[in-house]
């Protein structure tokens, strides 16, 4: 249909919100449950946190990890940051695409960032196999001489960069008030709906 298309995102006080609307509820949510005061602190100032972070990283883009730039080339998408990243992604199942607005999840593999570079190139020489994510290492474990530490530490090294870390997925929420072209977003917009 068409062989590239380049969107562009901005700031946009009226996406944060309505991102805000559901932190909002939340909070009085957990404000209104009859727990202790000590773990009701403790949940407002987490989940303040999280929203803060959330609402700026994807409406306000004021984080450098908040994507830019959308674009499409060759039947790939490419997404950068404010940093100067790119990234080659992939569509996940869970986006949700409508006239109005659109909500696009992507795992993503940098295609530009040393540090990366640098990471894989020690993968490759390391006996061991590990992610980016991987929090405990592979040696330790060796030294582990109790076996239920072990098994509970192999457990969370395997579950903890497949479910909770995600530091290769973006998430973007498109519509007509943080896209610079409307005509780019439709055609973006055509273009997911019709190649997932």
């Amino acid at each position: 249909m068409f062989s590239q298309t380049k969107l562009e995102l901005k700031p946009s006080i009226r996406v944060a919100l309505l991102l805000s609307i559901p932190c909002i509820a939340t909070l009085i949510l957990i404000l209104s449950t009859q727990i202790p005061v000590f773990i009701s602190l403790i949940l407002v100032c987490l989940h303040g946190l999280m929203s803060y972070r959330f609402i700026s990283n994807v409406a306000l883009l004021a984080s450098p990890l908040s994507i830019q730039i959308l674009q499409i080339k060759n039947q790939s998408i490419y997404l950068e940051d404010k940093s100067g990243r790119r990234f080659v992604a992939k569509p996940l199942k869970n986006t949700l695409i409508h006239p109005t607005f659109s909500l696009l999840s992507f795992d993503c593999e940098p295609i530009n960032d040393l540090s990366f570079q640098t990471k894989s190139a020690q993968n490759k020489n390391s006996p061991y196999q590990s992610s980016s994510t991987e929090i405990i290492h592979i040696a330790s474990l060796d030294k582990t001489t109790n076996t239920k530490t072990r098994t509970i530490l192999e457990k969370i090294q395997h579950f903890l960069p497949k479910r909770i870390l995600s530091e290769n997925r973006r998430h973007l929420i498109i519509c007509r008030y943080n896209a610079v072209n409307s005509s780019a977003f439709r055609r973006i917009r055509v273009w997911l709906k019709f190649n997932q």
